[in-house]
């Protein structure tokens, strides 16, 4: 029962984790089948599984209730990163803080790759080396995924095959414990030479420690100001708790059945006061730092996200935005505050952004999808791909923070109002939730279209799949060359600022902060798009390419080019374009800083105006065939929508399989890949209604499997009561 109820409540709360355990389980059954079974029969083997097997489907059932919506939404995330692969092993620097990251807070490598147990436990465990044998269980896991845990390929396979991380590391120290515990209870510390063992262990922390550590030096003044600091205090700690329980082991007698339950108990107290200590300065500093005086509520009041939950709109839209920019106009992006405020922002929460939607803004080169992390934070103000997105509204200039982010916003954004001392703009387009499309284009002819010409496309033809062009036949279909462009593409002369190379196809950057000057031959009109194609910055560890971070900079506005790399980059990106703002017969100079000095290789460097007349006509032809919403709430969308032939009813609305579509009260077929990443339906000429409704995807199977799950779990505890029932007569009738 427990077991059924603990598989049941991890995949109900953390599926996540569920995978890495579940994965643990397997590894351990074979581990105990082994343990407790002289001879390997396939038949025993099968039937020891078969019992977890049988028990985990109930628990598997259970959960499905909430797991199976989880796993619908879940399974079209990205699980690509910036983080590439390190090949059969990690970096040296990962081996040589193993140690350091065992008894400190040291991290082994990037992405959560923490152990930090107590050194108490580390000293039993070496001790526990002594009764080694395969029915040791505990010290045996113990062992073979301290052998796994060096492979990329294990920490990969830990987190559903995406790049390596150490969060499964408490399922190690989860057996590092159960073997330390497990030798407490064993007489083992009568000899002289297990003490010594275990000293000379804690002595080999205090070299590694010191050799590794000390150099950087240690300042007890400001212990917590630093994490090399930091780390020292938690060793030293983790350490000096060591050797108290070594000195208890030492002075107690032992006896047949252990070493006794009060130093059991006062080792215990012990670890659990040292753990306090060594990780207690770490979460202290970033809580201090974070929570210091009400910061949080006081830069919540300060976001200018504030102004646009208090827009007066009954229509569907959404907003755009600059956000977190400060005075220096400095970039920032906090994209989680619209959680708080609650605003329709374009912004994406944090680490479940949908595969199609990232691979939607790849192909159209969305700078802004590209900088941090991978979220979703602006339409990098493109007036095209602000249009097809619904946005109404941009947040510009804050009286509050001082910000000045009006002329960030794109094309056909005039002043509307100020709300809260927020300049809040209205763009003179909207097409709202959708649009219709008479016509429409397979992505493989629109991929035969440059990046910007894509954004051009997006408002003349839907884009569907190629292997479902025959669903379209009653519509117009296009190619790439009935596309209607008007991209200029500007000569320009690169100079260096200082401390720049510049030869063809390379950047030779020789300090941190070193610029360029990018000067157009003639006067530019239009929107300004400053590009890169296969930009790479050279890098000595066999990577794709280093993280950089370059700014651009015009007279008036700034933004961010950013390889981040990182558990939490994005990965694949070497393609670039930057909107550098609507502008008219601009003849100033473009500044490109590198934030990091190296070496950098590109194939295209380029600069293009978007003639916006070619815009201000499709987008009011899209405004015009937009869809009319009636009712507007939660899980139901209800509209109108008239068309003069058979069209793509096209909505904004990012593919997610709880969707279905009504037209005139008749359940009709979803597309769920519209432009890659959205969904529409296909509408006959003339007015009809259009309702949407949202339902968990799998609520329903799921609640099904729950009372199924429900029913066996019964069914297991009568038979399991009957058989005990059974055994108990037989050992009474002997």
């Amino acid at each position: 029962l427990l077991f059924v109820l603990i598989v049941a409540f991890y995949l109900i709360r953390l599926p996540y984790f569920a995978y890495m355990s579940a994965i643990a389980i397997c590894i351990y059954i074979l581990v105990r089948y082994f343990a407790y079974n002289e001879e390997f029969t396939l038949s025993g083997y099968a039937k020891n599984i078969g019992v977890f097997v049988c028990y985990g489907t109930i628990g598997i059932l259970l959960s499905m209730v909430v797991f199976l919506s989880s796993f619908y939404s879940l399974s079209g995330a990205s699980i690509s990163s910036a983080v590439t692969d390190t090949g059969a092993l990690f970096p040296a620097s990962f081996y040589k803080n193993l140690i350091p990251s065992i008894i400190g807070t040291t991290p082994i490598w990037a992405n959560y790759m923490y152990i930090g147990v107590s050194s108490v436990f580390i000293l039993l465990f070496v001790v526990s080396l002594k009764r080694f044998s395969v029915r040791n269980t505990a010290l045996l896991m113990s062992l073979i995924l301290a052998v796994l845990l060096p492979f990329p390929f294990f920490n990969k396979l830990m987190n559903g095959m995406s790049y390596p991380t150490g969060r499964w590391y408490f399922i190690l120290v989860f057996f590092l414990v159960i073997a330390a515990c497990d030798t407490l209870q064993n007489s083992v510390f009568n000899k002289k030479s297990t003490l010594f063992a275990m000293l000379a262990t804690a002595g080999v922390f205090c070299i590694v420690f010191v050799v590794q550590m000390m150099p950087e030096g240690l300042n007890p003044d400001t212990i917590f100001d630093t994490k090399t600091n930091v780390n020292c205090f938690a060793v030293m700690i983790n350490i000096l708790i060591a050797f108290f329980a070594i000195l208890l082991l030492y002075k107690t007698k032992n006896n047949s059945f252990g070493i006794g339950n009060n130093t059991v108990t006062c080792i215990l107290i012990l670890t659990m006061i040292g753990t306090v200590l060594m990780w207690t300065p770490v979460e202290t500093k970033n809580m201090r730092s974070f929570l210091k005086d009400g910061q949080i509520m006081y830069k919540l009041s300060r976001s200018a996200q504030r102004s646009g939950s208090k827009i007066d709109d009954s229509d569907f839209y959404r907003i755009d935005q600059v956000n977190g920019i400060s005075v220096n106009r400095t970039l920032s992006k906090y994209a989680n505050e619209t959680l708080w405020w609650r605003t329709r922002s374009v912004y994406t929460y944090d680490s479940k952004l949908p595969n199609n939607l990232l691979h939607y803004n790849k192909l159209l080169g969305n700078n802004e999808d590209y900088v941090e992390r991978v979220t979703l934070f602006s339409n990098d103000n493109r007036s095209g791909l602000d249009l097809m997105t619904g946005v109404k509204y941009f947040l510009g200039d804050d009286s509050v923070s001082g910000s000045m982010t009006s002329d960030y916003s794109g094309y056909g954004f005039e002043e509307m109002q100020t709300i809260d001392g927020v300049e809040v703009q209205k763009n003179k387009y909207s097409i709202g939730l959708g649009t219709c499309f008479d016509s429409y284009i397979t992505q493989s002819e629109y991929e035969k279209l440059s990046r910007l010409e894509r954004e051009q496309c997006l408002l003349q033809a839907a884009v569907v799949a190629d292997d479902q062009e025959d669903q379209y036949k009653g519509l117009t279909e296009k190619t790439a060359r009935d596309i209607d462009t008007d991209i200029d593409e500007i000569p320009i002369t690169v100079s260096s600022y200082g401390n720049v190379d510049i030869s063809d196809n390379k950047f030779k950057v020789k300090v941190n902060g070193a610029a360029m000057i990018i000067h157009p031959s003639r006067p530019v009109t239009g929107q300004m798009v400053l590009s890169f194609d296969n930009l790479l910055k050279k890098n000595d560890q066999g990577m794709q390419s280093a993280p950089f971070s370059i700014d651009c900079f015009t007279d008036t506005i700034q933004k961010r080019m950013m390889n981040k790399l990182g558990n939490q980059g994005i990965g694949g990106i070497v393609d670039y374009d930057v909107n550098l703002d609507y502008v008219e017969g601009y003849n100033g100079d473009i500044i490109v800083k590198f934030n990091k000095a190296g070496d950098y290789t590109y194939d295209r460097l380029y600069l293009s105006a978007m003639d916006m007349a070619n815009y201000d006509r499709y987008a009011a032809e899209r405004q015009s065939d937009k869809y009319n919403m009636d009712e507007f709430n939660d899980g139901v969308i209800k509209g109108t929508s008239s068309c003069d032939s058979n069209s793509i009813m096209y909505f904004s609305i990012p593919a997610d399989k709880g969707w279905s579509v009504f037209v005139d009260g008749e359940k009709k077929h979803v597309i769920r890949d519209l432009n890659y990443a959205f969904i529409g339906v296909l509408l006959p000429a003339g007015e009809h209604t259009v309702d949407l409704y949202y339902s968990n995807p799998g609520l329903k199977p799921g609640l099904l499997a729950a009372c199924a799950g429900l029913l066996l779990l019964i069914i297991a505890l009568l038979i399991r009561r009957r058989f005990n029932k059974n055994c108990k007569g037989d050992i009474i009738g002997q």
